[in-house]
């Protein structure tokens, strides 16, 4: 925590999930940059027992995306610890750090792929991402210094991938440096709490009240 002390009017981003691809390149990157320091933790941290320091941005970037397989045919020990890492441990972990942010901090959740089409294979993953996507309106509606959101990457070539043996099949993989530069692009947007932003769309459209959040049109 020596740095601290050395940088005391930089600024602080907090890394959950340090141990994950995008974690690592993340930290790089926020490193790199002049202005910030980082801490990172492992994905499973418990910060009743860590006492962070104080904070401007805070990122988590655990998950994962077993078990593979439709509902019918996957252990439900497994659907259950998915849930519980991709959405419950991140929530619990937001609880614990929300009383150590600074003025006007932002927290950025990864949300899974598009929620608009099924992906039967990896229900787990999809319906634990959607809760922490929802959470995100959610806990932006309870609070008035904090920014709230969830950002999609897309398809990145990762060993979370590589752990379920799924390929590519044609996609291009988003690179880091462009998942840097829409996640700190965001923490500039005053109406960003609440949002799923993506990075196919890149703030394409107006940031309107129901702009990227999970909502349905009615047709009229």
């Amino acid at each position: 925590m020596s740095d601290l002390w050395m940088w005391p009017e930089h600024k602080h981003c907090l890394i959950i999930g340090c141990g994950s691809d995008i974690g690592k390149e993340l930290n790089k990157r926020f490193r790199a940059e002049s202005g910030w320091w980082t801490s990172e933790y492992r994905h499973n941290v418990n910060f009743c027992s860590v006492q962070p320091s104080k904070w401007d941005l805070a990122i988590i970037c655990s998950g994962t995306v077993k078990p593979k397989g439709v509902f019918w045919d996957i252990d439900q020990e497994e659907f259950d610890q998915t849930i519980k890492s991709n959405a419950l441990t991140p929530l619990r972990q937001i609880r614990q750090i929300y009383p150590y942010r600074k003025p006007g901090a932002s927290i950025c959740v990864f949300a899974g792929s598009n929620p608009n089409k099924p992906r039967p294979d990896y229900i787990a993953y999809v319906l634990s991402k959607i809760l922490l996507i929802k959470a995100m309106e959610e806990l932006q509606a309870s609070s008035n210094d904090c920014q709230f959101f969830a950002l999609g990457p897309g398809y990145v070539e990762t060993k979370i991938h590589q752990d379920t043996g799924e390929t590519s099949e044609g996609r291009v993989s988003t690179t880091h440096d462009r998942i840097y530069e829409l996640l700190t692009a965001c923490i500039k947007e005053p109406q960003i709490g609440g949002r799923n932003i993506h990075v196919r769309d890149d703030f394409s459209n107006p940031l309107g009240p129901d702009t990227y959040k999970l909502r349905r049109s009615e047709s009229r």
